[in-house]
């Protein structure tokens, strides 16, 4: 079997592999051994990785996955999870929809352990970074999908947020969380007798894009196309005063 020396781009990807291959196997047969050496895998993993590559929150989120598992058995690894997944769901690099599901873990681990202000402030790092994932790039059933992939969040953060003391960003979250999908909805339903009067080409290509972006059918290049143009449009109608 080739080894793989540190520095070489291959070896992260296959430490994540391995990692996961001892976690089952850890699954199966229930030895510590096996599971510390899951940890160890996974923590060799990170250190491989610059701190701006973009495969960073996934490899994080694996050692915050392993770390969770073992601190069930001793309890002494509950720190470095929380570290590993908010290092995850914070860093700056990397697909919005992991760090969102990263995200999701700190906060219900952060809950498990009546941490009730990290979990609030974890629940709304995930919410917000829900809300760059559901992209209109994405079709109508997609963003659906992912929407329904983190169900309850907003309702899970109200809660923390309440055990925290925090009644007015319970509802905040609560209805952010319920208001991803219908804000794209609503978007192609807006008045647009104001902008109409004082710009009518931009009310024409706003209620165009809109109509295009319901083509469930349409490609998903062609999507991108259309989310950009969307974006710019945007851009230049909140130029004008009074939008």
């Amino acid at each position: 079997m080739q080894t793989l020396a540190p520095g070489d781009p291959r070896r992260a990807p296959a430490l994540l592999n391995l990692t996961q291959v001892l976690l089952h196997l850890h699954d199966q047969f229930g030895r510590r051994e096996t599971l510390d050496t899951a940890v160890d895998a996974a923590r060799e993993a990170v250190a491989e990785l610059p701190i701006d590559h973009p495969s960073r929150p996934l490899h994080l989120m694996s050692l915050g996955h392993v770390l969770r598992r073992r601190n069930t058995g001793t309890g002494t690894d509950l720190e470095p999870a929380l570290a590993a997944l908010r290092e995850a769901a914070t860093i700056d690099v990397g697909s919005p929809h992991v760090r969102a599901s990263v995200a999701a873990g700190w906060a219900r681990l952060a809950a498990s352990d009546g941490r009730w202000a990290e979990a609030a402030e974890a629940y709304g790092t995930a919410i917000d970074l829900m809300g760059r994932t559901v992209s209109r790039s994405l079709t109508r059933r997609d963003r659906e999908a992912l929407i329904d992939g983190m169900a309850g969040l907003g309702a899970d953060a109200a809660v923390c947020c309440v055990r925290a003391g925090l009644p007015t960003r319970a509802v905040e979250l609560f209805e952010q969380g319920r208001g991803l999908l219908l804000g794209h909805a609503l978007d192609s339903r807006t008045d647009l007798t104001a902008l109409a009067e004082r710009q009518p080409a931009f009310a024409t290509m706003f209620t165009e894009l809109c109509t295009a972006f319901e083509g469930s059918d349409t490609d998903v290049a062609a999507r991108r196309g259309l989310a950009a143009q969307y974006d710019r449009l945007l851009a230049d109608i909140r130029m004008l005063p009074g939008f």
